[in-house]
């Protein structure tokens, strides 16, 4: 692993000089404030049925017994960055994702300990509890951090593993008020050179993978044919494509459904969300850094990771949350300078839905 990182960290300095310039061709204007929901804190963003949903933690503890550590609240937005309804969760949620077969979000509360889950219809707010086992929503050490679907199987990340053979990954199903949890599709495998010591978000691969990242070891995890008799897993460390130091604070990686699709990316420090337009390669892998608070393109096969967020934001913001909207997305129609966000906030009022309204 030491000598395939030298390699790559060589590399990184010989290809820094054909990066430069690259940020300088994306754009970006401001495409939601928390300010105009009440929330703040904006991380997990999720996209489905034609609007776009994002999490505002709001400081709340995520390893408090649910009712004893705040409330995260989920906002759900139309296209072009306006708020059409609010939800309320009990506890840390971190893991927020649309299922695009049911058409209900996944909401992971506690991603740290005392975890629970539940469904939220946005069409009508109906939302519906989900415990897991007693072993699970009773440890004050580990919870669930983020969920992706694929194949039609609904996949879990589960933190802070221990020791050797705890599991990082599990398949999941709801039922009869529980979280029923199958058999474990990934585990720590406890040694000093391993790439899941942190695990963190999930994500689906453009050719149907589950792609895992690790933050504090800045890891990308590769899981081909999840759960199956030819399951394989690949790992990769992230390298800063100037430097060559290697990255931590991995966060949320995403990918590029086309070359002209917009980018959806929450700054935590700022309570804001940002819209970045540009030349995206499509199918390609983008990260938000929390060792250099930057947006980065990555290379999955060598882990080289460049910057392309000079000038899109302001220089203390911390890019966590990630989401690609469709290409055929319209664009929003007004653009709002960084200095205004940071100054004076974004007023709005929120338009509530009728069905939720009469409930």
């Amino acid at each position: 692993m030491k000598t395939a990182r030298a390699l790559v960290a060589g590399a990184a300095l010989l290809l820094a000089s054909a990066h430069a310039g690259q940020a300088q061709s994306f754009t970006s204007t401001l495409f939601a404030s928390g300010s105009a929901v009440s929330g703040t804190q904006p991380d997990s963003i999720t996209i489905g049925g034609g609007h776009v949903f994002a999490e505002y933690g709001n400081g709340a503890i995520s390893n408090a017994p649910l009712g004893t550590g705040g409330s995260s609240t989920i906002a759900e937005y139309d296209t072009s960055g306006n708020a059409v309804a609010t939800f309320s969760a009990l506890g840390s949620v971190d893991g927020l994702r649309y299922n695009p077969q049911t058409n209900l979000l996944w909401v992971l509360q506690n991603q740290d300990g005392f975890p629970a889950l539940e469904t939220i219809d946005p069409t009508n707010g109906l939302t519906t509890k989900y415990a897991y086992s007693n072993a699970v929503s009773t440890s004050s050490a580990r919870g669930f951090d983020d969920v992706t679907f694929v194949g039609g199987n609904a996949y879990l990340s589960y933190t802070n593993p221990a020791a050797a053979g705890d599991a990082v990954i599990y398949s999941a199903t709801l039922a009869n008020g529980m979280v029923n949890l199958g058999s474990p599709v990934l585990a720590y495998d406890g040694t000093a050179s391993t790439t899941l010591n942190d695990p963190d978000s999930l994500d689906q691969t453009p050719n149907g993978s589950l792609l895992q990242t690790s933050g504090d070891d800045g890891a990308l995890t590769t899981v081909s044919n999840p759960g199956t008799a030819k399951q394989t897993v690949t790992s990769v460390s992230l390298i800063d494509s100037v430097t060559g130091k290697n990255l931590s604070g991995l966060d949320d990686t995403v990918f590029a459904p086309s070359a002209n699709s917009s980018l959806l990316v929450a700054d935590t420090k700022n309570n804001a969300i940002y819209k970045v337009t540009g030349p995206f390669t499509p199918g390609g892998a983008y990260s938000s850094i929390g060792s250099t608070n930057t947006l980065d393109s990555v290379d999955l096969t060598t882990g080289l990771a460049t910057s392309i967020s000079s000038g899109l934001f302001p220089s203390n913001a911390s890019p966590h949350g990630l989401g690609f909207l469709p290409a055929a997305v319209p664009e929003a129609s007004t653009t709002v300078s960084f200095g205004l966000l940071l100054c004076f906030g974004l007023g709005g009022v929120i338009a509530k839905k009728k069905a939720r309204l009469s409930s």
